[in-house]
């Protein structure tokens, strides 16, 4: 499990991996400039973001949603490397594989659901119907 933790800490803030997610390149009083990523984590194009007078304070929502996006990603990628440690040893320890499948399944959802939200939230600022 330490292993599977180091191998998603390495990809999330060391190498940077975020698959669909985004980053934040440059932050002015009035304007953000966002990297998103393609499905292979590669960068795909430059969003300059300029919200509405009355909504300045998405800019810095954005922001703060942007940065929790690589605790998200440790998380899920945490979960992608365990589970097919913990389905092994489950299953060598002769548990029943409805109890190893409900488990597999808890340990999988939250980090999916949390990076999706992630994910939603920060497209629905960009695209100003948030």
């Amino acid at each position: 499990m330490i292993i599977a933790f180091m191998m998603s800490y390495i990809m999330a803030y060391e190498i940077g991996y975020a698959p669909l997610g985004y980053e934040i390149i440059e932050k002015k009083e009035e304007t953000v400039l966002v990297q998103s990523h393609n499905l292979l984590g590669l960068k795909e194009e430059k969003i300059n973001f300029h919200p509405a007078d009355y909504k300045e304070w998405h800019i810095d929502m954005l922001v703060d949603r942007v940065g929790y996006l690589k605790q998200d990603y440790l998380l899920f990628f945490a979960s992608i490397f365990a589970v097919p440690l913990l389905i092994i040893k489950e299953l060598y320890r002769g548990k029943q594989k409805r109890i190893v499948l409900f488990a597999v399944l808890f340990l999988m959802v939250y980090p999916t659901i949390t990076l999706m939200s992630s994910l939603n939230d920060i497209e629905s600022i960009l695209a100003g119907t948030y």
